[in-house]
């Protein structure tokens, strides 16, 4: 289903689901009610409600920028230029750490970023050489590069507009606001970019609608909020680093469920 805009939209809109939440949970009701008391905004302090709207309308550019490029410049670079370039994501989250939040460059910082650029560069190889490696365009790098800025923009907005520790906002309920701003606010970009050609809409066949839809719920709406909690606990360069092992894992998982063998050296 090559829709990038169609497939971030859809994915993004799934986090709306959270704030269903607040019908079950009464925690969730009363921060969406009252004034949250680790808020020191005076212009937010009317109800928690406007101050996650705040924080959700701060991030969501961001999010929805860099996943779109990120699935745009699937179809318009190789499978070892997408993966290199992605994850200059923890260079870019590290350089503006040190800008915005104020965070040290240590040499552990350095020497934990390189080691997994340089992971990617030798995966992405092995890759190159079981397939026959895909396009490779500057736009498509272009794409891929800039989505990788972005998200390390969006880490360290959300870091600076959710405080830490376990009195600051609800992450589910700021995602949910995120979901209801794209979900109303997205579809426009759906009609303009088929007005354009760029991207026809085409509603999914069922089969292709029920792997959306898994991968709405888990693979973006579980896994992004979980991010964003340990986001919240730690820094953006280590939660941005944490994603690095959904390469070992991706490794075992096709170990086990396809039978996959890897080189020495992609295992290395």
């Amino acid at each position: 289903f090559d829709k990038p805009y169609f497939m971030t939209y859809f994915n993004t809109c799934g986090f709306s689901a959270w704030l269903s939440g607040a019908l079950c949970l009464r925690r969730w009701r009363i921060q969406l009610c009252k004034p949250l008391p680790s808020t020191a905004d005076t212009v937010n302090s009317k109800c928690g409600a406007w101050t996650y709207a705040a924080v959700a309308a701060s991030v969501c550019p961001a999010w929805m920028l860099a996943n779109y490029l990120f699935n745009l410049s699937l179809d318009r670079t190789s499978v070892a230029s997408n993966s290199v370039l992605s994850t200059t994501s923890n260079v870019w989250t590290m350089l503006f750490s040190a800008c915005f939040l104020n965070q040290r460059i240590d040499p552990i910082k350095i020497i934990a970023v390189v080691a997994v650029v340089v992971g990617a560069i030798v995966v992405a190889n092995a890759d190159t050489e079981q397939t026959d490696g895909g396009n490779n365009t500057f736009g498509g790098d272009t794409m891929a590069l800039t989505s990788a800025c972005t998200y390390g923009a969006y880490s360290v907005i959300l870091k600076l507009r959710v405080p830490d520790g376990e009195e600051g906002l609800s992450m589910p309920l700021v995602f949910g606001f995120v979901g209801i701003f794209v979900l109303l606010g997205g579809w426009p970009v759906l009609l303009f970019l088929h007005a354009m050609g760029w991207e026809t809409f085409e509603w999914p066949q069922t089969k292709v609608m029920g792997c959306l839809l898994v991968n709405a719920l888990v693979g973006t709406n579980l896994s992004d909020v979980l991010w964003a909690r340990a986001l919240q606990l730690t820094t953006p360069l280590l939660a941005t680093l944490g994603l690095s092992l959904t390469i070992p894992f991706g490794m075992a998982s096709d170990a086990v469920i396809h039978g996959k063998s890897f080189s020495k050296s992609y295992v290395s």
